[in-house]
């Protein structure tokens, strides 16, 4: 997927960095869409999948690793899972 729609993601004031906090909340279903990077790891990838296919969820796969998209969201540590 293109980096626009992370762009698009990161203008969202409730941006939600993190695989165990967008698990939290897809739970509870405060997710519209997950951002997931290519180098995700597979259980939580699995996880994520799982639960956004019960709340019938989007799923952006992005084509960048989890160190490229921090740098694009201007974090100091990887970022594989982000949503809002």
């Amino acid at each position: 997927m293109s980096v626009a729609k992370l762009r698009e993601a990161l203008k969202n004031k409730n941006l939600i960095f993190g695989a165990r906090q967008t698990l939290r909340n897809l739970k509870l279903g405060k997710v519209k869409i997950v951002i997931m990077a290519k180098d995700c790891q597979e259980s939580t990838r699995k996880a994520v999948l799982y639960y956004s296919s019960l709340k019938k969820i989007d799923i952006v796969p992005m084509e960048q690793d989890s160190k490229e998209i921090a740098q694009l969201c201007k974090k100091n540590y990887p970022v594989s899972i982000l949503s809002y």
